[in-house]
């Protein structure tokens, strides 16, 4: 990594650094073996202390090739954590896991760093972004052009946000989010409501709300399940439900957001075998330290793809 950064100093780059040593169950190189002692000396805090080192060689690399005032540097999870291993990682206060449409599958953090880019003071931002739009909004801020979107709610693609980002002035910020499983729309975010129009979960121990968290993929799109996430980020609290206090809100909401399920269906076509989870080929994971854990998925190769038999993956029903 040292050496791309300083051979490609003088013209622009992109570079992608994938760190999954705190995916599923976390894992440490031999020198990090105990290195987190002097606090909780578990595989998680071990694994957290060789990602800063790693942080640390990147900023110096930068730094070092008079970089690191034109660089943006994004750091984000890749994914929340899984449902079955508490040491990976919680998604408190969230609910659900990796995979579910729930927050704890779906709300990461991040941190975007550019010493040369001025800020103005908007040092913390609680607005919608996709991963599709740090690439827009990257190229935006570096002082290239991206493209505009197809479609004006950019629902298929990244949108520039480095108005918002920059100056903390949130119009036209994104306000519309998808959330899909294969082929299968199970739910929605505009604004500060949430609305779930199917759901399954990977149910995590503890945790159980009707219609939200179950095994069996669930339609609930007559009645949608919808959230106020900006004042009940962990989906605990339905509004309707028959409560009287708030099925007028869910009545006078409604509306809007069936126009919006109604413009993802015109403007989002979806085919072929997304998340195609019966196809294994894909689930090679043998990275340093797997052994120990044993924890490698070997590979398997197949000479055709097989689609899944499951509807909620493939969204072809039965």
């Amino acid at each position: 990594m040292e050496v791309f950064i300083s051979k490609t100093r003088n013209e622009p780059f992109y570079l992608h650094v994938s760190l999954d040593a705190l995916k599923h169950r976390p894992y440490r190189s031999p020198k990090f073996v105990d290195s987190s002692a002097d606090t909780r000396s578990t595989n998680f805090t071990d694994a957290l202390r060789e990602i800063d080192e790693f942080v640390g060689v990147m900023t110096k690399a930068l730094k070092d090739s008079e970089l690191i005032d034109k660089t943006l540097v994004v750091f984000a999870a890749q994914s929340t954590a899984l449902a079955s291993h508490y040491e990976g990682g919680s998604n408190s206060p969230f609910t659900g896991a990796t995979g579910d449409s729930t927050e704890g599958g779906v709300r990461v953090p991040g941190i975007i760093s550019c010493p040369g880019i001025n800020f103005g003071g908007n040092a913390r931002s609680k607005q919608l972004i996709n991963f599709a739009d740090l690439h827009a909004t990257a190229l935006s801020m570096l002082g290239f052009t991206p493209r505009d979107c197809e479609e004006p709610k950019c629902i298929k693609e990244g949108m520039n946000l480095t108005e918002s980002l920059v100056t903390g002035n949130t119009t036209g910020h994104r306000d519309l989010i998808t959330i899909f499983r294969g082929r299968t729309l199970m739910a929605f975010r505009k604004g500060r409501y949430k609305v779930h129009l199917m759901s399954r979960s990977s149910f995590v121990p503890g945790q159980f709300l009707d219609n939200l968290t179950s095994y069996q993929l669930r339609n609930t799109s007559d009645l949608p399940v919808l959230f106020d996430v900006v004042a009940d980020p962990g989906e605990r609290f339905f509004i309707g439900e028959g409560f009287e206090m708030t099925w007028s809100r869910y009545t006078g909401v409604l509306p809007e957001l069936r126009e919006e399920e109604e413009y993802i269906s015109e403007h989002v076509h979806l085919s072929g075998g997304l998340l195609n989870e019966c196809n294994v080929a894909w689930r090679e994971w043998s990275p340093t330290g797997c052994l120990d854990l044993e924890l490698c998925v070997p590979t398997t190769r197949q000479d055709k793809v097989r689609l899944c038999n499951l509807p909620e993956w493939t969204g072809l029903g039965v």
